[in-house]
C-alpha cells in the first residue's frame, strides 16, 4: 500500500495538526526537566491532574515528535 493510497478519516486532514501553545510549554519543560508530572504542571495544567496529563501527552505522537525535534 502506498501513502497516498490511504484516505483521511472523514473530517480528518493528512496534513499534521500543530500543538497548541501548553502542548509546547509541556515539550519544553519535558526537555528541561526530563518528568513528565513537572512539565506538565510547569506548562499550566493543574497539579490534581498533572501526573495524568503529562503521561497522556507522552502517549500523543505529534507530542512525542515535537520532543525528539
Amino acid at each position: 500500500m502506498i501513502a497516498h493510497d490511504i484516505a483521511p478519516l472523514p473530517g480528518r486532514s493528512l496534513t499534521p495538526r500543530r500543538l497548541n501553545p501548553r502542548q509546547e510549554r509541556f515539550c519544553h519543560y519535558f526537555i528541561l526537566y526530563a518528568c513528565a508530572s513537572v512539565a506538565a504542571r510547569e506548562a499550566g495544567y493543574s497539579g490534581k491532574s498533572a501526573k495524568h496529563q503529562g503521561y497522556r501527552l507522552l502517549r500523543t505522537g505529534r507530542v512525542r515528535d515535537r520532543i525528539r525535534a
